[in-house]
């Protein structure tokens, strides 16, 4: 489920110090952590995937901006009195 350390903390009812100190010091207990957060990760990529699968906009378009670096582009031009384009460097001066 991708818990926190304080979540984690808050579940087993002791200090989030207490479960730094174990993933710290028992490399069992750290594995155990790290193997969670990334079947956690899987989990959350398959849910991802079939919303994706049956169409839904707005996780196809946040799957192209996230993993595959697309980018919304929107062209901008800085217009002076009477909307006439401003001539290089004529900002602040």
């Amino acid at each position: 489920m991708r818990c926190t350390n304080a979540e984690i903390a808050g579940w087993f009812d002791c200090t989030e110090q207490a479960v730094d100190n174990r993933i710290a010091k028992d490399n069992a207990f750290r594995a155990a952590i790290a193997q969670g957060r990334a079947t956690g990760c899987v989990s959350v990529r398959r849910a991802q995937m079939k919303m994706l699968e049956k169409g839904n906009a707005t996780m196809r378009i946040w799957l192209g901006k996230q993993p595959l670096g697309q980018r919304d582009m929107v062209a901008s031009e800085i217009s002076g009195p009477e909307g006439k384009p401003l001539e290089t460097g004529a900002i602040g001066g």
